[in-house]
Protein backbone atom coordinates (compact mmCIF):
# COMPACT_ATOMS: atom_id res chain seq x y z
CA UNK A 1 0.00 0.00 0.00
CA UNK A 2 1.60 2.82 -1.03
CA UNK A 3 2.13 6.12 1.35
CA UNK A 4 -0.41 8.65 0.13
CA UNK A 5 -2.79 5.98 0.20
CA UNK A 6 -2.26 5.09 3.54
CA UNK A 7 -2.60 8.96 4.20
CA UNK A 8 -6.13 9.10 2.80
CA UNK A 9 -7.78 6.22 4.78
CA UNK A 10 -6.02 7.28 8.06
CA UNK A 11 -7.18 10.58 7.93
CA UNK A 12 -11.13 9.20 7.01
CA UNK A 13 -10.58 7.02 9.88
CA UNK A 14 -9.55 9.80 12.07
CA UNK A 15 -12.45 11.97 11.17
CA UNK A 16 -15.12 9.48 11.54
CA UNK A 17 -13.88 7.09 15.04
CA UNK A 18 -15.56 8.60 18.07
CA UNK A 19 -13.97 5.25 19.86
CA UNK A 20 -15.23 2.49 22.03
CA UNK A 21 -19.14 3.66 22.45
CA UNK A 22 -20.15 5.20 25.78
CA UNK A 23 -22.96 2.96 26.50
CA UNK A 24 -24.97 5.60 28.09
CA UNK A 25 -25.19 7.62 24.99
CA UNK A 26 -25.63 4.63 23.22
CA UNK A 27 -28.58 3.90 25.32
CA UNK A 28 -29.81 7.22 24.86
CA UNK A 29 -31.23 7.10 28.64
CA UNK A 30 -31.04 10.94 29.12
CA UNK A 31 -34.30 12.79 30.29
CA UNK A 32 -33.87 16.55 28.81
CA UNK A 33 -31.71 17.08 25.94
CA UNK A 34 -30.59 13.88 25.09
CA UNK A 35 -28.16 14.17 28.09
CA UNK A 36 -28.25 11.64 30.61
CA UNK A 37 -29.34 12.75 34.19
CA UNK A 38 -29.00 10.49 36.88
CA UNK A 39 -28.86 13.18 39.46
CA UNK A 40 -32.26 11.80 41.50
CA UNK A 41 -30.89 8.21 40.92
CA UNK A 42 -27.89 9.18 42.84
CA UNK A 43 -29.55 11.40 45.42
CA UNK A 44 -31.67 8.45 46.37
CA UNK A 45 -29.11 5.87 46.45
CA UNK A 46 -27.30 7.74 48.37
CA UNK A 47 -30.25 8.02 51.01
CA UNK A 48 -30.39 4.53 50.82
CA UNK A 49 -26.56 4.18 51.64
CA UNK A 50 -26.70 6.05 54.64
CA UNK A 51 -29.53 4.50 55.89
CA UNK A 52 -28.47 0.93 55.64
CA UNK A 53 -24.58 0.80 55.25
CA UNK A 54 -24.70 -2.80 55.57
CA UNK A 55 -26.61 -3.05 51.97
CA UNK A 56 -24.52 -4.26 49.26
CA UNK A 57 -27.37 -3.04 46.63
CA UNK A 58 -27.59 0.43 47.92
CA UNK A 59 -23.67 0.88 47.85
CA UNK A 60 -23.21 -0.65 44.29
CA UNK A 61 -26.42 1.48 43.12
CA UNK A 62 -25.09 4.77 44.71
CA UNK A 63 -21.52 3.40 42.30
CA UNK A 64 -23.10 2.92 39.49
CA UNK A 65 -25.08 6.21 39.07
CA UNK A 66 -21.88 7.89 40.54
CA UNK A 67 -20.09 6.68 37.29
CA UNK A 68 -23.23 7.39 34.92
CA UNK A 69 -22.73 10.40 35.60
CA UNK A 70 -19.20 10.70 35.06
CA UNK A 71 -18.21 10.71 39.19
CA UNK A 72 -15.70 7.62 38.57
CA UNK A 73 -13.48 8.65 41.61
CA UNK A 74 -16.70 9.47 43.78
CA UNK A 75 -17.64 5.67 43.25
CA UNK A 76 -14.23 4.87 44.22
CA UNK A 77 -14.90 6.45 47.37
CA UNK A 78 -18.24 4.67 47.93
CA UNK A 79 -16.70 1.45 47.06
CA UNK A 80 -13.66 0.73 48.55
CA UNK A 81 -14.07 1.07 51.88
CA UNK A 82 -16.32 -1.70 52.22
CA UNK A 83 -13.68 -3.87 50.05
CA UNK A 84 -13.65 -6.14 53.32
CA UNK A 85 -17.31 -6.11 54.09
CA UNK A 86 -18.23 -7.20 50.28
CA UNK A 87 -15.57 -8.50 48.66
CA UNK A 88 -17.00 -12.49 48.54
CA UNK A 89 -20.14 -10.29 47.06
CA UNK A 90 -19.93 -10.80 43.32
CA UNK A 91 -22.10 -7.61 42.47
CA UNK A 92 -20.25 -5.58 44.55
CA UNK A 93 -16.47 -7.41 42.94
CA UNK A 94 -17.83 -6.37 39.43
CA UNK A 95 -19.00 -2.52 39.88
CA UNK A 96 -15.47 -2.48 41.97
CA UNK A 97 -14.09 -3.96 38.71
CA UNK A 98 -15.66 -1.26 36.37
CA UNK A 99 -14.88 1.92 38.35
CA UNK A 100 -11.36 0.70 38.40
CA UNK A 101 -11.28 0.31 34.76
CA UNK A 102 -12.93 4.01 33.95
CA UNK A 103 -10.48 5.33 36.39
CA UNK A 104 -7.39 3.49 34.09
CA UNK A 105 -6.82 1.01 36.24
CA UNK A 106 -6.71 -1.80 34.48
CA UNK A 107 -4.97 -4.56 36.41
CA UNK A 108 -7.12 -3.72 39.75
CA UNK A 109 -9.78 -3.96 37.60
CA UNK A 110 -8.77 -7.59 36.13
CA UNK A 111 -8.25 -8.89 39.52
CA UNK A 112 -11.93 -7.15 40.77
CA UNK A 113 -13.44 -8.72 37.60
CA UNK A 114 -12.00 -12.30 37.81
CA UNK A 115 -12.68 -12.64 41.35
CA UNK A 116 -16.18 -11.83 40.82
CA UNK A 117 -16.27 -14.40 37.97
CA UNK A 118 -14.63 -16.98 40.43
CA UNK A 119 -17.91 -16.27 42.44
CA UNK A 120 -20.33 -16.40 40.04
CA UNK A 121 -19.67 -16.83 36.73
CA UNK A 122 -22.92 -15.67 35.04
CA UNK A 123 -23.37 -12.13 35.17
CA UNK A 124 -23.05 -11.13 32.09
CA UNK A 125 -21.16 -7.58 32.86
CA UNK A 126 -18.53 -9.11 34.19
CA UNK A 127 -17.65 -10.73 31.03
CA UNK A 128 -18.27 -7.64 29.18
CA UNK A 129 -16.28 -5.58 31.20
CA UNK A 130 -13.14 -8.08 31.42
CA UNK A 131 -13.04 -8.17 27.52
CA UNK A 132 -12.50 -4.54 27.92
CA UNK A 133 -9.54 -5.41 30.08
CA UNK A 134 -8.39 -8.65 27.87
CA UNK A 135 -8.24 -6.04 25.23
CA UNK A 136 -6.12 -3.66 26.53
CA UNK A 137 -3.37 -5.95 27.44
CA UNK A 138 -3.38 -7.03 23.94
CA UNK A 139 -5.51 -10.70 25.01
CA UNK A 140 -7.30 -10.33 21.70
CA UNK A 141 -8.31 -14.20 22.48
CA UNK A 142 -9.71 -13.70 25.44
CA UNK A 143 -11.01 -10.66 25.18
CA UNK A 144 -13.59 -12.05 22.34
CA UNK A 145 -14.14 -15.23 24.63
CA UNK A 146 -15.40 -12.63 27.19
CA UNK A 147 -17.69 -10.91 24.97
CA UNK A 148 -19.15 -14.05 23.75
CA UNK A 149 -19.25 -15.26 27.04
CA UNK A 150 -21.28 -12.20 28.03
CA UNK A 151 -23.47 -12.45 24.32
CA UNK A 152 -24.53 -15.87 26.04
CA UNK A 153 -26.90 -14.05 29.07
CA UNK A 154 -27.75 -11.07 27.27
CA UNK A 155 -27.89 -12.08 23.56
CA UNK A 156 -29.05 -8.68 22.37
CA UNK A 157 -27.10 -6.08 23.27
CA UNK A 158 -25.82 -4.03 20.73
CA UNK A 159 -22.96 -2.73 23.20
CA UNK A 160 -21.43 -5.49 23.19
CA UNK A 161 -21.88 -6.59 19.29
CA UNK A 162 -20.11 -2.68 18.91
CA UNK A 163 -17.30 -3.85 21.65
CA UNK A 164 -16.41 -6.83 19.79
CA UNK A 165 -16.70 -5.08 16.39
CA UNK A 166 -13.85 -2.63 17.36
CA UNK A 167 -12.15 -5.39 19.34
CA UNK A 168 -11.85 -6.87 15.80
CA UNK A 169 -10.75 -3.57 14.76
CA UNK A 170 -7.99 -3.59 17.07
CA UNK A 171 -6.01 -6.34 15.36
CA UNK A 172 -6.88 -5.72 12.10
CA UNK A 173 -9.75 -7.79 11.47
CA UNK A 174 -11.92 -5.01 9.27
CA UNK A 175 -14.39 -7.45 7.62
CA UNK A 176 -15.31 -9.38 11.13
CA UNK A 177 -15.46 -5.86 12.60
CA UNK A 178 -18.08 -4.62 10.16
CA UNK A 179 -19.89 -7.86 10.56
CA UNK A 180 -20.03 -7.11 14.66
CA UNK A 181 -20.85 -3.44 14.19
CA UNK A 182 -23.33 -4.23 11.32
CA UNK A 183 -25.55 -6.53 14.12
CA UNK A 184 -24.85 -3.42 16.71
CA UNK A 185 -26.74 -1.19 14.08
CA UNK A 186 -29.70 -4.12 13.39
CA UNK A 187 -30.28 -4.24 17.24
CA UNK A 188 -29.74 -0.53 17.71
CA UNK A 189 -30.10 1.48 14.67
CA UNK A 190 -31.17 4.82 16.42
CA UNK A 191 -27.41 5.17 17.44
CA UNK A 192 -24.91 7.35 16.11
CA UNK A 193 -22.17 6.19 17.64
CA UNK A 194 -22.53 2.43 15.97
CA UNK A 195 -22.85 3.89 12.47
CA UNK A 196 -19.97 6.64 12.82
CA UNK A 197 -18.29 3.25 13.81
CA UNK A 198 -19.45 0.96 11.15
CA UNK A 199 -18.83 4.12 8.76
CA UNK A 200 -15.00 4.09 10.09
CA UNK A 201 -13.89 0.36 9.34
CA UNK A 202 -16.44 0.43 6.26
CA UNK A 203 -14.30 3.34 4.58
CA UNK A 204 -10.84 1.89 6.22
CA UNK A 205 -11.77 -1.12 4.09
CA UNK A 206 -12.78 0.79 0.62
CA UNK A 207 -9.71 3.04 1.01
CA UNK A 208 -7.36 0.57 1.70
CA UNK A 209 -8.36 -2.67 0.27
CA UNK A 210 -5.14 -4.51 -0.27
CA UNK A 211 -3.98 -3.49 2.99
CA UNK A 212 -2.60 -6.77 5.63
CA UNK A 213 -3.98 -7.23 8.68
CA UNK A 214 -1.20 -5.72 10.64
CA UNK A 215 -1.19 -2.55 8.09
CA UNK A 216 -5.47 -1.93 9.08
CA UNK A 217 -4.60 -2.94 12.76
CA UNK A 218 -1.54 0.25 12.45
CA UNK A 219 -4.45 2.38 11.13
CA UNK A 220 -7.10 1.69 13.43
CA UNK A 221 -6.33 0.47 16.73
CA UNK A 222 -4.27 3.51 18.12
CA UNK A 223 -7.16 6.20 17.12
CA UNK A 224 -9.49 4.67 20.06
CA UNK A 225 -7.41 2.84 22.85
CA UNK A 226 -7.87 5.60 25.42
CA UNK A 227 -11.77 5.58 24.81
CA UNK A 228 -11.76 1.31 26.50
CA UNK A 229 -11.68 2.28 29.87
CA UNK A 230 -14.69 4.61 29.79
CA UNK A 231 -16.94 2.04 27.33
CA UNK A 232 -18.56 0.10 29.92
CA UNK A 233 -20.01 2.89 31.35
CA UNK A 234 -23.39 2.40 31.27
CA UNK A 235 -23.61 -0.85 29.37
CA UNK A 236 -27.24 -1.84 29.41
CA UNK A 237 -28.67 -5.40 28.95
CA UNK A 238 -32.25 -4.44 27.71
CA UNK A 239 -34.07 -4.73 24.67
CA UNK A 240 -37.21 -3.13 25.83
CA UNK A 241 -36.97 -0.99 22.79
CA UNK A 242 -37.81 2.03 25.12
CA UNK A 243 -35.41 4.35 26.94
CA UNK A 244 -36.44 6.76 30.09
CA UNK A 245 -37.68 9.34 28.63
CA UNK A 246 -39.95 7.16 25.98
CA UNK A 247 -40.97 5.23 29.09
CA UNK A 248 -42.00 8.70 30.71
CA UNK A 249 -44.10 10.12 27.94
CA UNK A 250 -45.85 6.77 27.36
CA UNK A 251 -46.98 6.64 30.60
CA UNK A 252 -48.27 10.46 30.70
CA UNK A 253 -50.13 9.54 27.98
CA UNK A 254 -51.80 6.42 28.36
CA UNK A 255 -51.50 6.21 32.02
CA UNK A 256 -49.55 3.20 31.84
CA UNK A 257 -46.98 0.93 29.45
CA UNK A 258 -46.28 -2.75 28.76
CA UNK A 259 -43.07 -3.76 28.76
CA UNK A 260 -41.84 -7.11 27.83
CA UNK A 261 -39.41 -8.57 30.89
CA UNK A 262 -37.64 -11.79 30.98
CA UNK A 263 -37.84 -14.51 33.06
CA UNK A 264 -36.45 -17.88 33.44
CA UNK A 265 -38.42 -20.32 31.98
CA UNK A 266 -42.36 -21.01 34.21
CA UNK A 267 -40.45 -19.26 36.77
CA UNK A 268 -40.02 -15.90 38.56
CA UNK A 269 -36.86 -15.38 38.47
CA UNK A 270 -35.99 -12.12 36.34
CA UNK A 271 -33.15 -13.07 33.39
CA UNK A 272 -30.48 -10.89 33.31
CA UNK A 273 -31.50 -9.55 30.23
CA UNK A 274 -34.01 -7.69 31.80
CA UNK A 275 -32.02 -5.71 34.17
CA UNK A 276 -31.53 -2.50 31.53
CA UNK A 277 -34.95 -2.50 30.78
CA UNK A 278 -36.00 -2.45 34.85
CA UNK A 279 -33.32 -0.06 35.29
CA UNK A 280 -34.85 2.82 32.97
CA UNK A 281 -37.99 1.92 33.91
CA UNK A 282 -36.23 2.68 37.52
CA UNK A 283 -35.18 6.08 36.13
CA UNK A 284 -38.15 7.26 34.74
CA UNK A 285 -40.13 6.67 37.99
CA UNK A 286 -37.44 9.17 39.34
CA UNK A 287 -37.72 11.91 36.56
CA UNK A 288 -39.35 15.03 38.05
CA UNK A 289 -43.02 13.76 35.74
CA UNK A 290 -43.00 10.90 37.83
CA UNK A 291 -41.20 10.91 41.30
CA UNK A 292 -44.33 11.67 43.38
CA UNK A 293 -46.36 9.15 41.44
CA UNK A 294 -47.66 5.51 42.40
CA UNK A 295 -47.95 2.80 40.74
CA UNK A 296 -49.61 -0.64 40.49
CA UNK A 297 -47.19 -3.94 38.49
CA UNK A 298 -49.26 -6.26 36.81
CA UNK A 299 -48.19 -9.77 35.71
CA UNK A 300 -49.63 -11.24 32.97
CA UNK A 301 -49.55 -14.30 30.82
CA UNK A 302 -50.52 -16.57 27.51
CA UNK A 303 -53.65 -18.89 28.09
CA UNK A 304 -50.77 -21.45 28.21
CA UNK A 305 -51.67 -23.10 31.39
CA UNK A 306 -54.66 -23.80 34.13
CA UNK A 307 -56.09 -20.50 34.96
CA UNK A 308 -55.19 -20.79 38.72
CA UNK A 309 -51.53 -21.59 37.44
CA UNK A 310 -50.99 -18.70 35.57
CA UNK A 311 -52.52 -16.29 38.24
CA UNK A 312 -50.44 -17.66 40.63
CA UNK A 313 -47.04 -17.49 38.27
CA UNK A 314 -48.19 -13.73 37.10
CA UNK A 315 -48.51 -12.64 40.74
CA UNK A 316 -45.19 -14.02 41.43
CA UNK A 317 -43.67 -12.41 38.82
CA UNK A 318 -45.24 -9.05 39.50
CA UNK A 319 -44.09 -9.16 42.67
CA UNK A 320 -40.34 -9.56 41.86
CA UNK A 321 -40.20 -6.82 39.31
CA UNK A 322 -41.67 -4.98 42.64
CA UNK A 323 -38.23 -6.28 44.61
CA UNK A 324 -36.11 -5.31 41.56
CA UNK A 325 -37.15 -1.77 41.09
CA UNK A 326 -37.00 -1.10 44.90
CA UNK A 327 -33.48 -3.02 45.88
CA UNK A 328 -31.66 -2.63 42.43
CA UNK A 329 -34.02 1.08 41.11
CA UNK A 330 -33.82 2.97 44.74
CA UNK A 331 -37.87 3.19 44.03
CA UNK A 332 -39.79 3.70 47.55
CA UNK A 333 -41.53 0.33 48.37
CA UNK A 334 -44.59 2.47 49.52
CA UNK A 335 -44.86 3.54 45.68
CA UNK A 336 -45.66 0.29 44.77
CA UNK A 337 -47.74 -2.45 44.44
CA UNK A 338 -48.38 -5.81 42.92
CA UNK A 339 -51.05 -7.71 41.32
CA UNK A 340 -51.33 -10.79 39.04
CA UNK A 341 -53.90 -11.21 36.41
CA UNK A 342 -53.33 -14.61 35.09
CA UNK A 343 -54.72 -14.87 31.41
CA UNK A 344 -57.53 -13.00 31.95
CA UNK A 345 -57.00 -9.59 30.67
CA UNK A 346 -55.10 -11.04 27.36
CA UNK A 347 -54.19 -8.08 25.32
CA UNK A 348 -54.59 -10.43 21.74
CA UNK A 349 -57.34 -12.29 22.59
CA UNK A 350 -57.44 -13.41 19.10
CA UNK A 351 -54.42 -14.84 19.71
CA UNK A 352 -54.35 -16.31 23.68
CA UNK A 353 -50.82 -17.83 22.91
CA UNK A 354 -48.93 -15.04 21.55
CA UNK A 355 -46.10 -13.95 23.34
CA UNK A 356 -47.67 -10.53 23.05
CA UNK A 357 -49.74 -11.48 26.03
CA UNK A 358 -46.57 -12.34 28.27
CA UNK A 359 -46.05 -8.81 29.98
CA UNK A 360 -45.74 -6.56 32.85
CA UNK A 361 -47.67 -3.91 33.00
CA UNK A 362 -46.29 -0.48 35.02
CA UNK A 363 -50.04 1.57 35.74
CA UNK A 364 -50.37 4.89 37.01
CA UNK A 365 -52.46 4.45 40.47
CA UNK A 366 -54.48 7.62 40.96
Amino acid sequence: MNFKAKTKALALTAVLSLGLVSCESMNGIGLSGGEADYSAMVDRFTELHASDPNDVKAAVGLSKYLRYSGRADEAYRVLKPDYDKFSDEPLYMTELGVVELMLGNAAQAQDALEASNRLNGEYWRTHASLGIVYDLGDAHDQAVSSYYKALEYCPDSSAIQNNLGLSAGYVGDIQTAINHLEKARALQPSSQIIRNNLAMFENIQLNCPDCSPEEYSNLTRNLYTLDWPAGEGGMSCADVGANAREIVDEIKEKEFIDLYIHFAFDSDVLAPKSEGALDQLAQAMMSNDLRDAAFLIEGHTDAAGSDAYNMGLSDRRAASVVKYLVESGGIDRARLESMGFGESRLLDPKHPLSGVNRRVRISLVK
